[in-house]
């Protein structure tokens, strides 16, 4: 499972302070972690199991109107460090946007109980297999002739974007 929000918002604002000490006059910054998993079953029988995990830090940063872009894999704080000064180095590089004015100021992010589902996170890729497989074997209680095809998927991510503003 993962680390909480707050932990998130930590390597975030690294990104955003590489960003500045590397020549940008603003920085953003998102930090991702997550899973998903899917099931395919053809026929009655399942095709294929995937298991990706994703992990990301990408930054974005401006300097002198111009914007920079960079995403590193992971969410350490080195890779923090790593996206934050690529997006001001793209940044520097970049021909000026004349209409950037500024970055929004900071708000508070409301708390929403129950968003992050620690049951869900927990699933394994085996539960998934023995959903379906389970469908399966309802259909075929219900018609010997049933034939079934389709997927199942379960995802959970986190996300924090903080900007320096705040």
């Amino acid at each position: 499972m993962s680390a909480p929000l707050e932990d998130l918002l930590k390597i975030a604002h690294v990104a955003c302070e590489a960003a500045r000490r590397a020549g940008a006059e603003f920085a953003d910054a998102s930090v991702e972690r997550g899973r998903t998993m899917s099931v395919a079953v053809e026929k009655n029988a399942i095709k294929s199991c995937d298991t990706r995990h994703r992990a990301s830090v990408s930054g974005r940063a401006f300097a002198d109107g111009a914007t920079g872009w960079s995403s590193v894999s992971g969410v350490a704080e080195q890779a923090a460090r790593r996206a934050g000064k690529q997006a001001a180095e793209l940044a520097r590089a970049a021909e000026c946007n004349p209409d950037f004015i500024d970055l929004v100021g900071p708000e508070a992010y409301p708390a929403v109980k129950g968003l992050f589902d620690p049951e869900l996170a927990g699933i394994s890729a085996a539960q998934v297999a023995e959903w379906v497989t389970g469908n399966v074997d309802a259909a075929l209680q219900v018609s010997a002739d049933a034939t079934l095809t389709g997927n199942a998927h379960t995802e959970w991510r986190e996300w924090a974007l903080v900007n320096n503003l705040g």
